[in-house]
C-alpha cells in the first residue's frame, strides 16, 4: 500500500505501507511502513518503520525504527531506533538504540545506547551506553557508561563509568569510574576511581582512588588512595578497624583529621608514618 490512509483496521497485516496513517490498529502486524504515523496500535507488530511515530502502542514490538518517535508504548520491545524518541515507554526493551531521548522508562532494558538521555526509568538496566544523561533512575544497572551523567540513581550498579558524573546515588556499586564526580553516595562501593572528587558518602568502600577527594565520607573505606584529599571523616566510626590496607597512604594529604581518635586504636600498623 502506496500513500493510503488506515482507519481502524483489527486482526489484520499491512506489508509495504509508505506515507501513510494507521489509527486505532488492534492485533495487527505492519511490515516496511515508511514516512507513516501509527496512533493506538495495540498487541501489534511493526517491523522497518522510517520516519514516523507511533502514539500509544501497547504490547507491540518495533524492529529498525529509523527517525521516529514512540510514546505512551508499554510492555513493547524496540530494536535498532535510530534518532528517535520515546516517552513514557513501561516494561519493554531496546537494543541498540542511538541519539534517542527516552522518558519515564520503567522495568525496561536498553542496550548500546548512544548520545541518548534517559529520565525517570526505574528497574531498567543499560548497558554500552556513551556520551548519555541520566535522570532519576532508580533500582537499575548502567555497563559501561562513559561521558555521563546520573542524577539520584538509587540501588543501582555503574560499571566502567568514565568521563561521568553522579549524584545522589544511594546503595549502588561503581567500578572503574575514571574523571567522575559522586555527590552524596550512601552505602555504596567504588572500585578504582582515579581523578575523581566524592562528597557525602556513607557507609561505602573505595579501593585504588588515585588524584580524588573525598569529603565527609562516614563508615568507609579507602585502599590504596593516592594523591588525593580526605576531609570531614568522622573518625569515632573507625574504632577497630584493620588499618594495614591504609599502609603507603601520604599522610600529607590527610591534614584535617581528627587525631584524637587514633589514641584509642592499635598503633602498631601505622608505626614508621609521618604523623605531622
Amino acid at each position: 500500500m502506496v500513500h493510503g490512509s488506515v482507519t481502524r483496521i483489527e486482526h489484520g497485516t499491512n506489508q509495504m505501507m509508505e506515507h501513510g496513517i494507521g489509527q486505532r490498529m488492534e492485533h495487527g502486524s505492519v511490515t516496511r511502513m515508511e514516512h507513516g504515523k501509527v496512533q493506538r496500535m495495540e498487541h501489534g507488530t511493526v517491523k522497518k518503520m522510517e520516519h514516523g511515530p507511533v502514539t500509544r502502542m501497547e504490547h507491540g514490538i518495533v524492529e529498525r525504527m529509523e527517525h521516529g518517535t514512540s510514546q505512551m508504548m508499554e510492555h513493547g520491545i524496540i530494536q535498532r531506533m535510530e534518532h528517535g524518541s520515546v516517552t513514557r515507554m513501561e516494561h519493554g526493551t531496546v537494543q541498540r538504540m542511538e541519539h534517542r531521548s527516552v522518558t519515564r522508562m520503567e522495568h525496561g532494558t536498553v542496550e548500546r545506547m548512544e548520545h541518548g538521555t534517559i529520565q525517570m526509568m526505574e528497574h531498567g538496566i543499560v548497558q554500552r551506553m556513551e556520551h548519555g544523561f541520566v535522570t532519576r533512575m532508580e533500582h537499575g544497572t548502567v555497563q559501561r557508561m562513559e561521558h555521563r551523567s546520573v542524577t539520584r540513581m538509587k540501588h543501582g550498579t555503574v560499571e566502567r563509568m568514565e568521563h561521568g558524573t553522579i549524584q545522589m546515588m544511594e546503595h549502588g556499586i561503581v567500578q572503574r569510574m575514571e574523571h567522575g564526580s559522586v555527590t552524596r553516595m550512601e552505602h555504596g562501593t567504588v572500585q578504582r576511581m582515579e581523578h575523581r572528587s566524592v562528597t557525602r558518602m556513607e557507609h561505602g568502600t573505595v579501593e585504588r582512588m588515585e588524584h580524588g577527594t573525598v569529603q565527609m565520607m562516614q563508615h568507609g573505606i579507602v585502599q590504596r588512595m593516592g594523591h588525593g584529599t580526605v576531609q570531614g571523616w568522622n573518625m569515632e566510626q573507625l574504632r577497630g578497624w584493620n588499618i594495614d590496607p591504609l599502609r603507603g597512604w601520604n599522610m600529607e594529604k590527610l591534614r584535617g583529621w581528627n587525631m584524637e581518635q587514633f589514641k584509642k586504636w592499635n598503633m602498631d600498623p601505622l608505626q614508621g608514618w609521618n604523623m605531622e
